[in-house]
């Protein structure tokens, strides 16, 4: 019963679709089902550190795109290359050293949201 309800507050915060909620309560029934809801709990958990860097735009056309980078990969291509290192978006310049504390921490967290909502960068 628990696990259920695990599941259903992923579902009403948002951190899983109804279709990935519904996939989780089928597990339920099969064998392994506790470890498999609660590696999935562990990784949508908001107590975790963030994995990814997620980059949402919105085309002038209404289509929606998302990027995942792995965190391994940023922080990676940082040490290559700390000081080429430029985020810039709509011609605005992110603080660098600020982006990558939080990567190097793993806080989730939004680093940029423009005004119109159409560039989101998080940490997920």
């Amino acid at each position: 019963m628990e696990e259920k309800m695990k599941i259903l507050e992923l579902v009403r915060d948002g951190k899983v679709t109804p279709e990935q909620g519904l996939e989780l309560l089928d597990a339920l029934e099969g064998a392994g089902s506790n470890r498999i809801v609660q590696e999935f709990v562990d990784l949508h958990s908001s107590t975790k550190p963030a994995r990814n860097l997620k980059i949402t735009t919105h085309s002038r056309k209404g289509n929606k795109m998302e990027f995942l980078i792995p965190l391994g990969v940023v922080r990676f291509a940082y040490n290559l290359f700390p000081n080429s290192t430029r985020i810039t978006v709509n011609n605005k310049q992110l603080e660098v050293q600020d982006v990558m504390e939080k990567v190097y921490k793993g806080e989730k967290t939004v680093i940029h949201k423009d005004d119109s909502d159409n560039v989101v960068i998080e940490l997920v």
